[in-house]
């Protein structure tokens, strides 16, 4: 499965420029171990990848707004900082066709 998702990422790729690719799936579903074996199978295949994990974007316990969690949609934007990843990460890939960049995570266990 991983050798035919790369085998489509390779060929849908734009001629120039970077590719985006989302891995979305439920906690634990294993998309941190797929991100990564499709990652090597890329390399091998002679492109370069960056991994950017969502969990890099978690917002701070004081930062999130503290509503009722039951909406999935509301449940993610208070989670995580969303404007930051787009601004950050998505927008000068986009704009720029590249990014060198230094993210400040959050610290989980300092929750800073």
């Amino acid at each position: 499965m991983i050798t035919r998702l790369a085998a489509l990422i390779s060929q849908s790729r734009p001629p120039e420029g970077p590719m985006v690719v989302g891995v979305t799936g439920m906690d634990t579903s294993g998309k941190s171990e797929m991100t990564t074996l499709l990652a090597q199978e890329l390399e091998r295949a002679g492109l370069s990848v960056q991994i950017v994990r969502l969990d890099d974007f978690h917002r701070t316990r004081s930062g999130e707004d503290g509503g009722s969690l039951a909406d999935p949609v509301q449940f993610f934007d208070s989670t995580y900082d969303f404007e930051r990843l787009r601004n950050e990460v998505l927008k000068p890939i986009r704009d720029e066709g590249q990014l060198e960049k230094t993210i400040i995570c959050l610290d989980v266990l300092e929750d800073t």
